[in-house]
C-alpha cells in the first residue's frame, strides 16, 4: 500500500520523514541488547546505496510492484552513502512515499544498514540490494516462511543471475580447507545442487538451515535483532552477514534458505566502481571473520591462506587474461 505520511513508522505509507540528511553512526556495540522502536508494521524494507541509481530505480519499481499486490504495512528506506549519480534525490522524485536518509560519507554496507534498524518499526526488516529485481509475491513469501518457523532468525530466497541460474547463495562457516580448496561447503543442502538450476524442481523444495546465506535479500526478525544486535560496524563490506548467522546462531536461532521463492541478483555492481578497494575490503572482512569464529590463534592458519590467495589472485587474472589473448589491464 501506498501513502504519503511524513511520520516516521506510518501504517499508511511506505515510509516517512522523507529527505532526512546526515544522520550516521551512534550506534551499540553488537553484542548489547536493545531496545527498538515499538512495532508498528509488518515489513521494513532497507536499501543501502552507492552510485547505482538506474538499479536503485529499477529495483524501488519492482519493490512497488510488490507492495500493490500484498497485504502486509510496510515502510522502505533508503540509505544512500554519499552517492555522487544523484541517487538520493532521484529516488525522492520518483518514489516520494520511500523514507532517504544521506550520509556525508560512504560508511559501508553494514554501517549503512544500521543507520536504518535503528529508527525501522517492521516485525521483519528486510535487507534489499540495490542491483536486485524481486518479483511479485517474494515479501508476502518469505514473512510466511519467517511466521510458520518462530525459532528463524534469517531466511533468503535462491539468487539467480540474470540469465536465470542460480547462485549458490549459502554455506557452511568458512574454515582453513575452504580457503586452501577455495571452495565453500554446501552439504546442508537436502537437495542436489543440480536440481537448484530447474525451475520446476524448486518450486518443490521445503526451506532448509543453513549456517549463513548472503545479504542481496536477507529477511532478518526484528526479536532476534533485539537480543543479539545490529551488525557489526567493524566490516565495511563483505562478511558481515555470516558474521550476523553466526551470532544469531550463538544466541539459538537459525538461518534458513527458502529455495521455491528466487530473486535475480546482478551482483557486484557498487564494487565494479573501485575494484582495488574491493579487493582491500574482502581480504579485511575475511580475517576479521576468521579471529571472530575462531579466536586470534584459530585465526592465524586460515587468515595466512587467505592472505596467500589474494596475493596470488591478480597473477592469476593476468595469466587467464594472457591465455585468452585479452590486453593485459
Amino acid at each position: 500500500m501506498i501513502g504519503t505520511g511524513s511520520r516516521v513508522g506510518s501504517s499508511t505509507c511506505w515510509g516517512g520523514c522523507a529527505g532526512r540528511k546526515g544522520f550516521v553512526g551512534g550506534f551499540q556495540s553488537p553484542d548489547e541488547g536493545l531496545t527498538l522502536p515499538e512495532n508498528t508494521m509488518d515489513l521494513s524494507v532497507i536499501i543501502v546505496n552507492w552510485n547505482t541509481k538506474p538499479l536503485l530505480l529499477d529495483c524501488l519499481r519492482t519493490v512497488a510492484a510488490n507492495l500493490a499486490h500484498s497485504s502486509l504495512r510496510t515502510e522502505v528506506y533508503i540509505v544512500d552513502n554519499a552517492s555522487s549519480d544523484g541517487s538520493a534525490d532521484a529516488v525522492r522524485n520518483a518514489f516520494p512515499q520511500v523514507i532517504v536518509h544521506e550520509n556525508g560519507r560512504n560508511v559501508g554496507f553494514a554501517s549503512g544498514n544500521n543507520v536504518a534498524l535503528k529508527f525501522v518499526s517492521g516485525e521483519y526488516c528486510l535487507l534489499l540490494n540495490s542491483d536486485t529485481q524481486v518479483p511479485i509475491g517474494v515479501f508476502d513469501a518469505l514473512v510466511s516462511v519467517m511466521k510458520g518457523e518462530k525459532e528463524t532468525a534469517v531466511c533468503s530466497p535462491l539468487l539467480l543471475n540474470p540469465d536465470g541460474t542460480p547462485q549458490i547463495c549459502w554455506a557452511k562457516f568458512p574454515d582453513v580447507w575452504s580457503e586452501l580448496t577455495g571452495r565453500l561447503d554446501r552439504s546442508q543442502s537436502p537437495y542436489p545442487q543440480s536440481d537448484f538450476a530447474d525451475a520446476e524442481r524448486r518450486t518443490s523444495m521445503k526451506p532448509f538451515p543453513v549456517d549463513w546465506v548472503g545479504g542481496a535479500c536477507f529477511l532478518v526478525r526484528r526479536e532476534a535483532i533485539q537480543i543479539a544486535g545490529f551488525l557489526d560496524e567493524g566490516f565495511f563490506m563483505f562478511s558481515e552477514e555470516t558474521e550476523w548467522c553466526h551470532r544469531f546462531a550463538k544466541h539459538g536461532w537459525q538461518t534458513v534458505l527458502v529455495p521455491a521463492v528466487t530473486v535475480t541478483h546482478l551482483g557486484g555492481q557498487s564494487t565494479k566502481v573501485v575494484p582495488a578497494a574491493t579487493r582491500r575490503h574482502l581480504y579485511q572482512s575475511i580475517v576479521r571473520l576468521y579471529r571472530i569464529l575462531y579466536g586470534p590463534l584459530g585465526a592465524l592458519l586460515p587468515s595466512a591462506v587467505a592472505a596467500s590467495r589474494f596475493t596470488l589472485s591478480p597473477i592469476r587474472v593476468w595469466q587467464r587474461r594472457r591465455g585468452n589473448g585479452n590486453p593485459v589491464q
